[in-house]
């Protein structure tokens, strides 16, 4: 009994010592330049809508560890008024430029809701972070890019 006793107090002071909401735990650095594949999902209001597109991360002048444009193409929610559609989208976004082309999960966040944050768009919580994958959370939305 004893044992069953210390495995679960270990348990728990595992998922305790987690953390719901803090800082992604992966510290590996992931080139963020070249297309990656993307797919927006919701399983709020719009439960069973998906978007998808290309995100392509740009060099800054030819300078490969310097981000440039971000171009987004594809599909998009258009939830203005809680209107749940899709909308073509096809954005030359100039927020990244002069930022660092290889970043870390954390600086990937900060980046991303700095600008989520300046467009009025809720800040998200990245969940995986690798050279083939990045998930991004934000409440009922989950995106995900792939190469």
């Amino acid at each position: 009994m004893k044992k069953y006793l210390i495995l679960l107090a270990l348990i728990l002071i595992q998922g305790c010592s987690s953390g719901g909401d803090s800082a992604p735990v992966s510290t590996e650095e992931v080139n963020l330049l070249g297309t990656w594949n993307y797919t927006l999902t919701d399983t709020g209001e719009c439960a069973g809508f998906v978007a998808i597109g290309i995100v392509d991360f740009q060099s800054l002048n030819g300078d490969i560890t310097t981000l440039g444009n971000l171009l987004l193409q594809g599909e998009g929610f258009d939830s203005i008024n809680g209107v749940c559609s899709l909308a073509s989208i096809d954005i030359t976004n100039t927020d990244w430029i002069g930022r660092p082309a290889v970043q870390t999960a954390n600086e990937f966040q900060t980046f991303y809701n700095l600008d989520a944050a300046s467009n009025g768009e809720e800040p998200a919580k990245v969940n995986v972070f690798t050279n083939n994958q990045i998930v991004l959370l934000s409440g009922p939305l989950a995106f995900t890019w792939t190469r």
